[in-house]
C-alpha cells in the first residue's frame, strides 16, 4: 500500500512540472476566467481522539468550483479502508464516501495565487451504499497547503469526526497529500 502511495505521488510531481512548463488547455480556460478544480488525495489518519484501535486510509477525488479567489465548494467521491482492533482481533472495512465540501482561502502567495495558497475545508459526507458493514457520516475540518501554478501539490492537515450508525462513533487527526487542479 506505502509502494502504491509513494508511485501516485510521483507520478503526480511529474505531471505538476509538466503542466507548470507550458501553458496547456486548462491554463487558457482560467485565463478566460473559468474556475474550477480537482482534487486527488490520500489521508491515513495518525491519532484517535475519540475511539481506541482504529487506523484509516482514504483516496478521495473532488470535482468543485471556485466562486470567487476566495471561496469554492466541491463534492468528494472518496473510498476509504478502515483497520479497527478489538480485543486483539484485528478487522478491516472498505467503503465509498460522498460528501460537499467548502474552502475558504484566506492567503495566497502572490495576488493571483500562482505560486500557492492555503485554505480552511470543511466538509461532511456519507457512506454511499448500505450493504458495507461500517457505515457513518463524516465531518471534516482540514487546513491545506497547495503549491504550484495551475497544477499544485497540496498537502493538508486536520481532524475527521465519524458518526458511525452500527457502531462506537470516532474521531481521527490525519495528513493529506494530494493534488489539484484551479
Amino acid at each position: 500500500m506505502k509502494k502504491k502511495v509513494f508511485f501516485l505521488l510521483i507520478i503526480l510531481s511529474a505531471v505538476n512540472l509538466n503542466a507548470q512548463e507550458k501553458k496547456n488547455f486548462v491554463q487558457k480556460l482560467v485565463d478566460k476566467g473559468v474556475m474550477w478544480s480537482g482534487e486527488l488525495s490520500a489521508r491515513g489518519s495518525f491519532l484517535n481522539l475519540k475511539g481506541k484501535g482504529f487506523t484509516s486510509m482514504d483516496f478521495t477525488v473532488s470535482f468543485g468550483y471556485n466562486f470567487t479567489k476566495f471561496l469554492n465548494a466541491g463534492i468528494p467521491f472518496g473510498g476509504e479502508t478502515a483497520l479497527f482492533e478489538k480485543d486483539g482481533e484485528r478487522d478491516w472495512a472498505s467503503n465509498g464516501t460522498i460528501g460537499l465540501c467548502v474552502g475558504i482561502v484566506p492567503f495566497r502567495f502572490t495576488e493571483d495565487g500562482d505560486n500557492g495558497l492555503i485554505e480552511l475545508q470543511l466538509a461532511a459526507g456519507s457512506t454511499t451504499w448500505h450493504k458495507y458493514d461500517w457505515q457513518y457520516t463524516y465531518y471534516d475540518c482540514r487546513i491545506n497547503l497547495a503549491y504550484g501554478k495551475t497544477a499544485k501539490l497540496q498537502g493538508g492537515f486536520g481532524f475527521r469526526y465519524y458518526d458511525a450508525r452500527k457502531s462506537d462513533n470516532r474521531m481521527c487527526l490525519y495528513v493529506s497529500l494530494g493534488y489539484r487542479i484551479n
